[in-house]
């Protein structure tokens, strides 16, 4: 019921023994006391934890949302909005990366509309009939005259395999044989 303590004490007159004792109700008493100041303590600290991990999260996570946001943009086409350099130095490095490749995307893109309305002109101004077909006997492109000539519409023959489209049988074969000829491999 009762904590002893007891320590040597050394004096010029000799070693003298203290004696002292506390009832272990009291010692649990402040115990207890302190126990509770360490749990309060520990649930400040943990809350403060919780609060600073949540900003420290946030401030992350916000620029790396506007970069998904930019990167969405930039694949349905909208090179024109350009990402801001957020702070962080390798969040920056990702954002400048971003803007470069939509904006070579955009250069190759137009480079490519350019390309593709040139070639379109040429075709649609051309008065000798002109198919394209690939390898799997598939309509590439079709020009005006050639549709005019096969009795065919352009605008709705592409990407349609050749005997589908075209119901001539010697026009077939001569695609065919043109196809398989060693000269085309």
């Amino acid at each position: 019921r009762r904590m002893y303590l007891a320590l040597p004490l050394v004096t010029t007159e000799g070693t003298v023994v203290v004696r002292v004792s506390r009832s272990v109700q009291t010692i649990n008493g402040a115990l207890g006391k302190v126990y509770t100041w360490v749990a309060l303590g520990g649930l400040v600290i943990a809350i403060l934890a919780a609060i600073l991990s949540y900003w420290v999260a946030k401030h992350i996570s916000r620029p790396l949302e506007e970069m998904r946001r930019g990167a969405l943009r930039f694949a349905a086409g909208n090179f024109d909005h350009k990402l801001t350099i957020p702070s962080s130095s390798e969040l920056a490095q990702l954002a400048e990366t971003l803007n470069k490749v939509a904006m070579q995307l955009n250069e190759r893109i137009s480079t490519i509309t350019k390309q593709r309305n040139e070639l379109e002109a040429v075709l649609t101004a051309m008065v000798e009939g002109l198919i394209a077909i690939d390898e799997n006997e598939q309509i590439i492109n079709i020009n005006r005259a050639a549709g005019k000539l096969l009795g065919i519409d352009p605008d709705t023959a592409g990407g349609r395999s050749i005997q589908e489209v075209i119901l001539n049988p010697e026009f077939q074969n001569f695609v065919l044989h043109t196809l398989s000829s060693p000269a085309n491999i």
